[in-house]
């Protein structure tokens, strides 16, 4: 066969995977790119959509003069990779602050979505199965408990499939390329939020063990090509490492001041972490709002909490099929849902569970990972296999033949028919993730528009003009919100060069300020 008719075969295998990319961009874009549209949410850090460019200058050292009377700030170093170079980046494009969150946001969808349906193709899944597994894992609720506020947990969350797909690849070749391209993956996901990337991390080791335990791969041969991973994802992360030790020694005990493991574990029940939810601030709220805006129907709509448990149970029952991967999948649901649960429910808990609550509780590595539903999607991309398996099952039982009532030979249904399996079942996590297609999925109370208020910036610039010294602000504190929208970080620091001090909530600077 000639040069060209090899392309066009290789062109011709490749047609449903680029078809596939494009049904998956279109639900990860679209619906994003119509909800607000000019409206700023407060998402991982306002001062990203205030001043990039300041942000960058200040990551790039450990100790920043002009906050709490001088401090060594928290993770602030991981905005110097990668969200920091792109909110910069569009700026200097002049793209929309606003523009610019929904594509972040739809590029992890995107991205989850579709590292699913690679790493199910790569095991040798049908098309039908794989776009099922895609959408499953893409559309949980787990995208609505971190959307629009804290997005950045969501990296590791949408990088999952792909570290998957590349562990499995790196242990069956000698090439250094798969571990390469893991570690890429690592230094796009992992700067800021060291535990949802330590926890989600689990899943190629996960994945790594069945392989052996399954006689895929030699032990050897895994151990050889995590070494690689371990090595290069090291490399690549030891400057945010660094600073977070340098943090931990000379800043204040930051985990001392944030969420304490009874408000985590007070969420994280089994049935919750199932239906893709269980972080404890999904439950929240004050007078203002509810501090996840589209988290109501989950909680207390008969409906929509029917359509996610429906959903678990048939992803349940797809794992009493054999397919390609079952053992990982199983793996990854017991394993993930029990690191997920923890010590749920405090007080009953079995001899795991207290261990686990001393674990998480009276240790410095237990305390900084005791945010324990971000080993979540390990559960939901198993149950996303299970529930593409049901799918399967049933799609490949409407395509056999059937007996034919005029004679012996058997006969077959319309095509359309087994094709309906997947679409349903497609159709159902549509359902399921509803927000995300009605203009919902925001918060209300943190949504602020574009260009911020005339009185805010020209007092900022008044502030600039009118001396040097400290800024003292009042109230300041998180959770203060103004009449023109939320922010979440005070925005002052973000629009002026003094230095500056305020009253917060999770308290700045050292033991005097």
């Amino acid at each position: 066969m000639t040069r060209a008719g090899h392309q066009a075969v290789e062109w011709a295998k490749r047609r449903p995977d680029r078809a596939a990319a494009l049904f998956f961009a279109v639900i990860a874009y679209v619906p994003m790119l119509l909800t607000s549209p000019g409206r700023v949410s407060a998402d991982t850090k306002t001062y990203l959509t205030v001043d990039p460019g300041a942000v960058l200058a200040q990551a790039s050292s450990m100790w920043d003069p002009s906050v709490g009377a001088g401090t060594v700030p928290h993770q602030n170093i991981g905005y110097l990779f990668p969200l920091g170079p792109f909110y910069w980046l569009m700026e200097q494009l002049a793209i929309p602050d606003w523009l610019t969150q929904r594509l972040l946001w739809g590029t992890l969808v995107f991205a989850a979505a579709f590292g699913t349906y690679r790493l199910v193709r790569w095991l040798g899944w049908a098309v039908s199965g794989a776009l099922v597994a895609g959408i499953g894992f893409a559309l949980s609720p787990y995208l609505l408990s971190y959307l629009a506020r804290l997005s950045v947990i969501l990296g590791p969350w949408a990088a999952l499939p792909w570290m998957i797909l590349l562990a499995a690849k790196a242990a069956r070749t000698r090439s250094w390329r798969p571990a390469a391209q893991f570690a890429l993956v690592v230094a796009l996901v992992g700067s800021v939020n060291a535990t949802a990337l330590v926890l989600a991390g689990l899943g190629p080791v996960i994945w790594l063990l069945a392989d052996v335990l399954s006689g895929r791969v030699r032990a050897l041969s895994a151990v050889a090509g995590a070494a690689r991973i371990g090595a290069l994802s090291l490399a690549v992360s030891m400057w945010w490492i660094v600073a977070l030790r340098i943090q931990g020694t000379w800043g204040i005990p930051i985990l001392r001041y944030t969420e304490t493991y009874e408000s985590v574990a007070s969420a994280s029940t089994p049935a919750e972490i199932m239906r893709g939810l269980g972080y404890w601030f999904f439950y929240g709220g004050d007078r203002l709002d509810t501090w996840v805006g589209p988290s109501l129907p989950y909680t207390d709509h008969p409906a929509v909490m029917a359509v996610g448990f429906i959903l678990a149970g048939l992803a349940l029952l797809g794992f009493l099929a054999p397919f390609a991967g079952r053992v990982s999948a199983v793996l990854l649901l017991v394993i993930g849902l029990a690191v997920s649960v923890g010590a749920a429910p405090l007080g009953s808990s079995s001899p795991y569970g207290a261990l686990f609550e001393w674990f998480a509780s009276d240790t410095t590595v237990g305390l900084a990972l005791r945010s324990t539903p971000r080993a979540a999607p390990l559960v939901i991309l198993a149950l996303a296999l299970g529930a593409a398996s049901t799918s399967e099952w049933l799609r490949v039982r409407l395509a056999q033949p059937t007996p034919d009532s005029t004679g012996p030979a058997g006969r077959t249904g319309p095509a359309w028919t087994s094709s309906l399996v997947p679409i349903g079942m497609i159709g159902l996590f549509m359902v399921q993730l509803y927000p995300w297609f009605t203009g919902t999925a925001l918060t209300p109370s943190l949504l602020r528009d574009e260009a911020l208020p005339p009185h805010v910036t020209e007092f900022a610039d008044w502030l600039d003009e009118s001396g040097d010294g400290r800024v003292w602000e009042v109230p300041a504190s998180d959770f203060a919100n103004t009449r023109w929208g939320g922010t979440v970080d005070p925005v002052l620091p973000g629009l002026i060069d003094r230095p500056y001090l305020a009253r917060e909530l999770v308290p700045q600077g050292g033991a005097g300020t």
